[in-house]
């Protein structure tokens, strides 16, 4: 009886991966994610951090973003993750559902000197949905590592408005971004939304495969 209730007691609790006397669940098989049209529009690239349960019969639940990418590759991210296949981690050899975190980056097949976005966010009110993006336009290429952060308000004719330089790598490239993404155009919205978008040229500011406390997989590579 008192074994019974030991091993109740365990089934009912949750644990980290990095619990002491936890073995992490393992992924036996894993699904890439896919790329957006708007993410590949938007050359966005960079990772999604999800927090999943795997439960002790290996059921993959409560999956969840815990660092945002946007332009919809956080929810292809989620359903990726959600059809893996896992061993159930291990505590004392009995399996238990443990918590854990996965990494699921986002590349894209451009030149090393070609201009892409790492974080694009918008300040979206409650209810609402993000704008869709229906044009890009970006700067020439070049030949240097810099990152320029650039925040602007999309207004309700889907037109990029004030847009401003919040940091900037490299000056020498801010009024080259400034002119691009001021071409960039959405849908209309209801009302004026604000953004924040970084733009990188020059080797991937993610390392590849960065792994925290999870799994680290690559999307499939989408041709631009």
């Amino acid at each position: 009886m008192g074994k019974l209730f030991t091993f109740l007691l365990i089934a009912q609790s949750v644990y980290w991966d990095h619990d002491p006397g936890i073995i992490a669940p393992r992924p036996m098989e894993k699904t890439a994610a896919e790329y957006t049209d708007e993410a590949r529009l938007a050359r966005l690239e960079g990772s999604v951090l999800v927090t999943l349960r795997v439960d002790a019969d290996a059921t993959v639940r409560d999956v969840h973003v815990s660092r945002s990418l946007g332009f919809g590759l956080d929810q292809q991210a989620v359903e990726a993750v959600r059809q893996w296949k896992f061993l159930p981690g291990t505590k004392e050899g009995n399996p238990v559902p443990v918590l854990t975190r996965a990494e699921v980056n986002f590349r894209l097949l451009t030149g090393r000197n070609d201009w892409y976005l790492d974080r694009a966010s918008f300040d979206t009110p409650r209810g609402s949905s993000d704008p869709v993006l229906i044009a890009t336009e970006f700067p020439e290429p070049a030949e240097a590592s810099a990152e320029i952060v650039v925040s602007f308000d999309v207004d309700p004719a889907g037109t990029v408005a004030s847009p401003r330089v919040e940091t900037s790598s490299d000056p020498r490239f801010d009024d080259r971004v400034l002119a691009a993404i001021a071409k960039w155009k959405f849908r209309p919205v209801p009302e004026k939304i604000h953004a924040t978008f970084a733009f990188h040229v020059g080797p991937p500011a993610m390392p590849a495969s960065r792994l925290l406390a999870g799994w680290s997989l690559p999307s499939r590579s989408a041709p631009m």
